[in-house]
């Protein structure tokens, strides 16, 4: 569940997917089962990227930073791998993004 006040740049369906895909990790359902420790609505910091409405910070269990930031620029998402600094394709749903974690997690 999100927290009130958290992730207001997210539109409905959005923040439905977010919702939907941490709550399938927390009950043992898919593959960020037991992977995912917290998303974090990292929006706010100042990060001098030009229309990025949203970013929001993907952590994993045990790991002290994210793995991934999910940005939203303009109408489109893209995912940076923080590893590496890879980026995805932009896609035009954030649950497209989420699947592209799930993928990683698979390995």
């Amino acid at each position: 569940m999100l927290l009130a006040g958290t992730f207001t740049g997210l539109d409905s369906a959005s923040r439905a997917s977010l919702t939907d895909w941490l709550a399938s990790a927390a009950a043992g359902a898919g593959a960020g089962a037991g992977c995912i420790d917290t998303v974090l609505d990292l929006s706010h910091r100042p990060w001098r990227v030009a229309d990025a409405r949203t970013i929001i910070g993907v952590f994993e269990r045990g790991k002290p930073s994210a793995s991934w930031l999910i940005v939203r620029h303009r109408s489109l998402w893209t995912l940076v791998r923080c590893g590496d600094s890879a980026v995805s394709e932009t896609r035009s749903t954030l649950g497209e993004i989420l699947g592209l974690i799930d993928d990683a997690l698979r390995g």
